[in-house]
């Protein structure tokens, strides 16, 4: 998940990478205001903790997805091509190839919008 912030002297977002996945554990760490530099205008931003908001990382999911189903496709036709014969087992691999990287994309997917939603929801006191 990554983190946005809008920069307070252009209107541009601006992301900050995090392992954390709620408010609490970040201030903990980075403290309640946060001295955040905009990568559009250079100006230094005081941002508290609850002006940021989660979003999930849509490049990584998709990276996750392709990369998977690349894996497959090539464990897949060696399978095919040394272990077993082909003509029997080509629909298991035809649905395999497909099946497999998208189950994992759902439940990669399907983490980083539970910790989004946790993120968002909760505020720290000021």
């Amino acid at each position: 998940m990554r983190l946005v912030f809008y920069c307070k002297s252009c209107g541009h977002d601006n992301y900050l990478k995090t392992l954390f996945t709620n408010r609490f554990d970040f201030a903990m760490k980075n403290g309640k205001i946060k001295t955040v530099t905009c990568s559009k205008c250079g100006v230094a931003n005081q941002v508290s903790v609850n002006e940021l908001y989660a979003t999930k990382r849509t490049k990584l999911i998709a990276f996750v997805f392709l990369s998977s189903f690349l894996a497959t496709g090539i464990l897949g036709y060696y399978l095919l091509q040394f272990l077993v014969k082909p003509t029997i087992f080509i629909h298991v691999y035809l649905i395999s190839v497909l099946a497999i990287p998208s189950l994992i994309s759902i439940f990669f997917q399907k983490g980083e919008m539970e910790s989004v939603n946790l993120f968002n929801q909760s505020r720290i006191s000021e």
